[in-house]
Order: structure tokens, then C-alpha cells, then sequence
């Protein structure tokens, strides 16, 4: 548990812990009622976005090609190479056809994944 406790009045009060700020406190008396009420809000995304920002390739310097449409691409092949051959279709599959090597990256991504701790 953290330190941090900040007293909102006498009934209230919020602290933090290891995973954000929580909201604690008495609610009014009822004798007639003996439920249990536990409340949850999540607004913290600094994991999320530090995945995020880990798995982005444009922080590698890679950048997509903005006329680049994969889905065209892929709809362009299918009409050019369509064929009925007797009793069905016959399509080319949409591979990529002028493809390069990719350079290793191990000694990167290693200190990229390093560095989120």
C-alpha cells in the first residue's frame, strides 16, 4: 500500500494503491439491509498504451505507405487472374510478389522490451 491518503470529510476518503486510486467509505445505515457494495472504474490505460506504443512500428522508423491499400491490391489480383474452369473458380492467391528481406532486429526489439521496465 502506498502512503497517499487524501480525506474528502469524515465519511469519505480516497487512497492509493499499487493499481490506482480507490474510493473508500461509509455508506448510510439500513437495518433492513445487509448487501454488500463493491464499485470499480478503471481510467488508468498506462499499460495499455505503453504496449501500444511498443508494438507501433512507426517508433522504429517504419512507416506505412499512405497509397498503399492492401485491400485494392488484393481486389485487383482477384479480378485479373478470375477464371471459370469448368465446373468452378479458380483465383491466383494475393501473395506478395516483390518482397524483401527483412533486416534483423533482435538487438532493437530486446531493448525495446528492456526499456518498459
Amino acid at each position: 500500500m502506498k502512503d497517499n491518503v487524501y480525506k474528502v470529510n469524515e465519511e469519505i476518503i480516497f487512497r492509493e494503491t499499487e493499481f490506482g486510486w480507490v474510493a473508500g467509505g461509509r455508506l448510510q445505515e439500513n437495518k433492513n439491509n445487509n448487501n454488500l457494495s463493491c464499485y470499480l472504474r478503471k481510467d488508468d490505460n498506462s499499460v495499455e498504451d505503453t504496449l501500444k506504443l511498443f508494438f507501433e512500428l512507426e517508433s522504429l522508423g517504419i512507416k506505412d505507405d499512405p497509397y498503399y491499400h492492401e485491400d485494392d491490391q488484393a481486389m485487383n489480383t482477384y479480378i485479373k487472374t478470375i477464371q471459370f474452369n469448368n465446373e468452378r473458380y479458380v483465383v491466383e492467391l494475393s501473395f506478395h510478389k516483390n518482397w524483401k528481406e527483412l533486416s534483423d532486429n533482435f538487438s532493437v526489439a530486446k531493448q525495446r522490451f528492456q526499456n518498459l521496465w
